[in-house]
Parts: structure tokens; sequence; C-alpha cells
């Protein structure tokens, strides 16, 4: 099993600076999580964007959050093909109970 390099900090700090990074420069896969909200651009690659009855079948979530309405939310087969996963505080405390044999390295990144 590979340790999963889990990267946490409130928004602007440079978490997916970092994960950008060990993806470019290590050969690193991110995890790029799943959300039922439209893109914000054609082409953005952010999210793997799915219909809200796509989601509904996609059940073994490993963290998940609904933010103004649309699902977020990683797959135990999205965790289990990265190493590099950027996440917020409550999806990590999921993935801690939902996937508790997953051997993490928990990155918090501050920056002012």
């Amino acid at each position: 099993m590979n340790k999963k390099i889990m990267v946490v900090g409130r928004s602007g700090c440079g978490k997916d600076t970092l994960a950008y990074c060990l993806t470019k420069n290590h050969g690193l896969k991110q995890l790029i999580s799943t959300t039922t909200r439209p893109p914000r651009y054609t082409g953005e690659t952010a999210h793997v964007f799915v219909s809200e009855e796509e989601a509904n079948t996609m059940t073994e979530r490993v963290a998940e959050t609904v933010i103004n309405g649309y699902q977020y939310f990683a797959t135990k087969q999205q965790l289990d093909e990265c190493d590099v996963y950027v996440i917020d505080p409550k999806g990590l405390s999921d993935v801690c109970e939902r996937a508790p044999e997953t051997d993490l390295c928990v990155v918090y990144v501050q920056a002012s």
C-alpha cells in the first residue's frame, strides 16, 4: 500500500501549487475529486464533472461535502489510485473514518 499525501490548508495558501509540484517533479498522481457543479469554463480540469444522477450511483465515497447545493466527493477507487489529495479538514476527517486502513501523510500548508 502506498502512502497518500493529504495536502490540507486554507483557501489560497498554495495547496494546489504544492500538489502540482509533487506531481510534476516526482511523478506522483493527484486525486481529482468529483463534483455535480457545472464547469466554470470550457475545458476546466479542476474536477471530474458528473450529473446528479451519475453522482448518486457513486456510493463508495471516502470524502464528501456539499457547497452551494453541489456535491463534491472522492471515491475509494480514486483514493486507492492516487498519491496526492488536496482536501479540506472535513474531508480529511471523512477519509480517516471511512478508510482507516489507508496510510496517510498529512501536510498542512499555511501562508500569510
